[in-house]
């Protein structure tokens, strides 16, 4: 198992991450809201209540990797990808370009939307970094 530490007040007062190695060696972090969402997004692909665990708990981001790990062996056994992880508007749009906006005040700006492989997938702008993110707006120019 890779090591995890808490950081409680890593924002501000309450509104902290864990930070957990990663298998290069590097470090990262998952804020204690993310995994609290994170958490609701995979109970719900898996069908199971959700777990009630305490927000900023060790048994918060254990819950977490004990339904990602489920999440994976759904994939070895059925090859069926998770969906919980990849942005809800540009589902289907990928491989196509789209404009977004990340709120109502910010710039519009354009990608190629693409998609990681495996069991978790997530959606890649123009081959950047992998994330979930909530638009505010997409659509096609």
């Amino acid at each position: 198992m890779r090591e995890v530490t808490l950081h409680p007040d890593y924002y501000s007062p309450g509104n902290g991450v864990y930070a957990a190695t990663t298998p290069e060696g590097g470090t990262a972090t998952l804020s204690f809201d993310a995994t609290m969402d994170t958490i609701d997004r995979y109970s719900t692909e898996l069908l199971v209540p959700a777990p009630e665990v305490q927000r900023g708990t060790m048994e918060a981001f254990a819950m977490l990797e004990v339904l990602r790990d489920a999440l994976v062996l759904r994939h070895e056994v059925t090859g069926e990808q998770a969906v919980s992880d990849l942005s809800p508007d540009l589902i289907g749009l990928e491989g196509r370009r789209v404009t977004v906006l990340d709120d109502e005040d910010s710039e519009p700006r354009s990608f190629v939307v693409g998609k990681t492989d495996g069991p978790l997938p997530r959606h890649l702008e123009d081959g950047g970094p992998a994330r979930r993110h909530d638009y505010f707006r997409v659509w096609e120019p």
